[in-house]
């Protein structure tokens, strides 16, 4: 096998975080122009033996050999997942589990999560989805308003939802969004990906009521043209979507809260139902614009 300290002693410019290291990939012929950033991830085994992981893509035998140490023989495999050291995690441990457990999607278990979903493959990995192979579950990276992971959401095929431990909550927010259009805002990832799958930019909520503080410095940050809150349709829906829409309503002047019809849950449960961006779009533009609401003397005042 090769240890550890093997494969620091080639690594003068690891850096160490928690029970980690991080390095430049020695494989410069797979990284054009060089390593600019570093994706190589280092930790030890159980029994001291190395586990590599580069983001570029590069296998165990390619570093290593890379390293000069292709001479030694034991264990060849490329580490898929990572588990969280025993202290509470760091922003760079959640970010670097996220990274890891997105790179161990396999495509055919995707588009099956996608078809029983009724979502497309592509709105998942815009998530971006990731495998969590040590609990059996999918994971979706939850943010704060600057796109840094600061926690884990884990769902099972069965539906239940958790989430690893030590993180926080935060946003759903999906890649290739447009600065300063309209923002629709879900319930949950797998209902972000539904309003994505209608062509709609869309970010997601933790819960019903959760996330408020990240989705006003959010909008406070992008200044969208216009935000539509899509409420889950039941009770606590509806009361998380007028609270968010009270936070939001000094941020921008276009806010409406929209309701799937009646019958469906929630925006995914509405397009499984066969609706269309067109349908969408016709439940927002008669929607009401949310006003911010100013009690002065003598009673409340919408500005």
């Amino acid at each position: 096998m090769i240890l550890l300290e093997s494969i620091l002693s080639k690594l003068p410019d690891a850096k160490r975080y928690g029970n980690r290291w991080q390095a430049h990939c020695p494989n410069k012929a797979a990284h054009n122009h060089g390593d600019k950033n570093p994706s190589l991830s280092i930790a030890e085994g159980a029994d001291r033996r190395a586990l590599l992981y580069c983001f570029g893509g590069c296998t165990f035998q390619d570093i290593v050999a890379a390293l000069g140490l292709s001479g030694e023989r034991g264990s060849l495999s490329t580490v898929r997942t990572m588990t969280l050291p025993d202290r509470a995690p760091t922003r760079h441990d959640l970010a670097l589990l996220a990274a890891n457990y997105r790179t161990a999607v396999n495509p055919a278990r995707l588009q099956r999560l996608a078809d029983k979903l009724g979502l497309s493959v592509a709105s998942l990995q815009r998530l971006p989805i990731g495998w969590a192979s040590d609990s059996g579950a999918w994971a979706f990276p939850m943010t704060d308003a600057g796109g840094d992971v600061r926690g884990i959401r884990l769902r099972l095929d069965g539906g239940r939802k958790f989430s690893v431990v030590g993180g926080r909550e935060g946003l759903f927010i999906p890649d290739g969004l447009r600065d300063a259009g309209e923002l629709l805002i879900a319930e949950g990832p797998t209902d972000t990906a539904a309003l994505l799958d209608f062509g709609f930019d869309a970010i997601g909520r933790p819960s019903c009521c959760g996330g408020v503080a990240l989705l006003v410095e959010y909008v406070q940050f992008h200044k969208p043209s216009a935000v539509t809150i899509v409420a889950d349709a039941d009770e606590p829906g509806e009361r998380g979507a007028d609270a968010l829409a009270e936070a939001l309503a000094l941020y921008t002047r276009r806010l409406r809260i929209i309701r799937p019809p009646a019958g469906v849950k929630d925006a995914r449960a509405w397009k499984q139902a066969g609706a269309t961006a067109a349908d969408v779009q016709r439940a927002i533009d008669p929607a009401p614009i949310r006003k911010l609401a100013v009690t002065v003397e003598g009673g409340r005042r919408d500005r």
